[in-house]
């Protein structure tokens, strides 16, 4: 029995190569992937437009208000130069940060999708208001 054994294992070691092919002229050597550059882009910054520095003083902007239908108010963004921002709408305030955007600026706010707001080429007016003055920042 140990005999027949023997032979099964020495008739498959047989038909087993002992060695990898060895490539032809016509087989090229494998060769390792060229990395690829990937495109670095810059983070947006704010252009100077003539009014005061978004990272050192900020900025607030307002819309007209809203007067003969339901509660009145208005709509406000004060973008403090620390990263955040208060956005009065109408009579309610939600706030969260900005950073700056390609047309403007991005706010972010903890559980919702960010928003952009676009800034006109003089920086007059973003997202429909106009330039105020400073900030009032907390």
């Amino acid at each position: 029995m140990r005999f027949f054994s023997l032979l099964a294992g020495v008739a498959f070691l047989a038909a087993c190569p002992s060695a990898p092919p060895v490539p032809t002229s016509t087989t090229a050597p494998p060769t390792e992937p060229t990395p690829t550059a990937q495109a670095v882009t810059a983070a947006p910054t704010m252009k100077d437009d003539g009014l005061p520095s978004w990272t050192t003083v900020g900025r607030q902007y307002a819309g007209a208000p809203m007067t003969g239908r339901g509660r009145g108010g208005h709509y406000q963004i004060d973008v403090c130069p620390d990263g955040t921002y208060a956005h009065l709408l109408l009579d309610a305030t939600i706030g969260g940060t900005w950073k700056p955007g390609v047309d403007g600026i991005v706010l972010s706010r903890e559980g919702d999708a960010d928003q952009t707001m676009t800034l006109s080429a003089d920086g007059k007016d973003l997202g429909g208001m106009a330039y105020v003055g400073p900030p009032v920042c907390h």
